[in-house]
């Protein structure tokens, strides 16, 4: 049997299915193999344009280090050689402690940051850049940088220039003119930008009718009325002021404004007795505005008790109103101390006030009679909500054991409200002269149990007054002015509290020293303030040198020392200066200079007035 054998159309037919089926026939090549993918490369890391410099506390960015090539997926990991975890992130932020432990270092300041490119077979590139990492302490405020003094509309110049500055970096300000028979008090709002350096223009006449503004000529020295400006975080503004009538009659004007571009509306007045030295005004986002202010009673100031020879306690009470209710409400049984030659009572008050941005609640702390002694007193805290009057009361001190009620006390909010603290000194008995800091804080509305002592003066030194200063994570800084019992000039020290910390205390006292002149310290021209982060912001004036100065003592305890941030003044002294600042360290400090021997009359040369911002 002969096998079979496929006819020419069945074998045409055969090669053609089996070429579609993939079969190969005769010597076709083989086809090429794929490439292999491109090297794989990290471009290079660098600091951004926008983070030039590497501040502790602030947030680093890097530009470069993108990864390219290799085989996918491919990805970036970021070493910021400070031992924190790794990660995917470009940005950073470096603590005070590692700028400090990279200061003393003698053998690497520098800090090397390293990106590296992985592929999905694990082949890697890096690439690395050497950063220092400064202290944010020795370095300004949070790294920032305080421009040149500049003169606040010199022909109209100020005895008590206030500034504020809202969220958006708006300045705001206002002044009162240096010739005592002024009809008008002048407002001065700022440009539209935080940077700006012109901060007088436009310039607004408040006019106050008959009433002159209450100005202090007859004591060299002693030239002042209280004036006081706040700025909620959306520009809100509040101004308020003490004037004098026709009839000797002193009353308190206020005015308001909604946003900078807006106008100030008419001054309103209210008459109620009014002592001239003190003031304080708050306002928040909702246009609801706070003010507390010492009483006199028929014009005239009772003392209770000497504490020295230039140091008195005044037993008027203290008020509060508000723009909504003008019926005044007591806030504290005292209001404070006055230093002969300084008749300032805005750094040793006995009341102050903050408001609750969220709820417009208005909170006033001051000094009442014990309850169980009423010859003693107690700290107390009381809140107010717009219309409604008193919400409650409360206690923060124990009854203070001696016949002297504190000589000053200092309440602080934060922005967001969570957080509090007040500080308080208390005399005693048998040294009535010396004195110590007590403070307590508070978070989401509760007082902590304990209140601690900050400072124990009461066989070292003279009577201390403090300044607080509390930011959204609960941190606290405090400036404390000491007048030392061996007669050495007036002098500050300074303290933090660190709210992150396993068991949070007070950070011991350290003397904020000047080393290159003496340490003069008047307390009546200082402020403080206190960033997002912890570091505690102090402007002075140096008596001594006629210089403005700032020093900052950051959470991790580092202080920097004062430095001088002004030109010196030549024959004229600093009178007064206000400082605000913002979360992230921007900052307005006013000042006003004036000639402390001639009696000011409409003739006299005009009184210097400036600012100087830092951003």
């Amino acid at each position: 049997m002969q096998p079979n054998k496929l006819s020419p159309i069945a074998g045409l037919l055969l090669a053609t299915l089996l070429g579609a089926c993939g079969g190969k026939g005769g010597d076709e090549p083989e086809p090429s193999a794929p490439p292999p993918p491109p090297a794989l490369k990290a471009s290079p890391a660098l600091l951004s344009t926008d983070t030039p410099r590497a501040i502790a506390q602030n947030a680093l960015k890097f530009d470069g280090g993108e990864c390219s090539g290799g085989t996918a997926p491919v990805t970036a990991s970021w070493d910021f050689g400070d031992e924190t975890p790794k990660g995917s992130s470009n940005t950073h932020t470096y603590t005070e402690a590692h700028a400090q432990a990279k200061m003393v270092s003698s053998t690497n300041k520098s800090t090397i940051v390293t990106v590296t490119c992985t592929d999905a077979v694990g082949v890697t590139k890096s690439s690395t850049v050497n950063i220092t990492v400064e202290s944010a302490s020795v370095n300004g405020f949070l790294g920032k940088t305080w421009t040149s003094y500049a003169a606040i509309d010199p022909t109209r110049p100020s005895l008590y220039p206030v500034a504020g500055v809202a969220d958006s970096g708006d300045i705001y300000g206002i002044a009162l003119p240096s010739v005592a028979s002024t009809t008008h008090t002048k407002a001065t709002a700022g440009t539209t930008s935080f940077s700006s350096t012109n901060w007088t223009a436009p310039t607004d006449d408040l006019a106050t009718g008959t009433d002159t503004s209450l100005f202090n000529d007859t004591v060299p020295g002693v030239r002042t009325t209280a004036i006081d400006l706040a700025v909620s975080p959306n520009g809100h503004a509040i101004a308020a002021w003490m004037a004098q009538s026709t009839t000797g009659v002193p009353s308190i004007w206020y005015t308001t404004k909604s946003s900078l571009s807006s106008a100030w509306t008419l001054p309103v007045q209210v008459n109620v007795p009014v002592m001239e030295q003190s003031i304080k005004v708050a306002i928040s986002d909702a246009g609801v505005g706070a003010i507390a202010y010492c009483t006199s009673s028929g014009g005239a100031d009772t003392v209770t008790k000497t504490l020295s020879v230039t140091s008195t306690i005044k037993s008027s009470t203290a008020q509060l109103i508000t723009t909504s209710n003008t019926t005044p409400t007591t806030i504290s049984n005292n209001c404070g101390v006055t230093d002969s030659g300084y008749a300032i009572l805005q750094r040793h008050r006995l009341f102050d006030i903050a408001i609750d941005n969220a709820s417009s609640t208005i909170y006033a702390v001051g000094v009442s009679n014990g309850t169980t002694d009423p010859a003693k007193s107690v700290v107390t805290l009381k809140s107010f909500t717009s219309g409604g009057g008193l919400t409650a009361t409360t206690p923060i001190s124990d009854e203070i054991a001696s016949a002297f009620a504190p000589v000053s006390l200092s309440y602080a909010r934060s922005p967001n409200g969570n957080y509090a603290a007040v500080a308080w000194n208390q005399v005693r008995d048998d040294a009535y002269q010396k004195s110590n800091i007590l403070t307590r804080i508070q978070v989401n509305g509760a007082w902590g149990t304990a209140i601690q002592e900050v400072q124990n003066n009461y066989t070292t030194k003279d009577y201390a007054r403090p300044l607080l200063a509390v930011n959204d994570n609960g941190d606290v800084f405090l400036a404390m002015h000491l007048k030392y019992a061996n007669g050495g000039d007036p002098d500050m020290e300074v303290s933090n509290y660190d709210a992150a910390a396993a068991a949070p205390v007070w950070s011991a006292p350290r003397r904020a020293t000047n080393k290159s002149t003496p340490n003069e310290t008047q307390f009546n021209m200082t402020d403080i303030a206190i960033d997002k982060w912890g570091t505690g912001l102090v402007t002075r004036l140096d008596t001594n040198g006629s210089f403005t100065q700032a020093g900052t003592l950051s959470k991790a305890g580092t202080w920097s020392d004062f430095t001088n941030i002004s030109t010196q003044y030549p024959s004229l002294r600093l009178h007064n200066q206000t400082m605000r600042a913002l979360p992230d360290g921007r900052t307005i400090l006013v000042t006003s200079i004036y000639d402390d021997v001639t009696p000011l009359t409409a003739n006299s040369k005009p009184v210097a007035s400036g600012y100087m911002l830092l951003k």
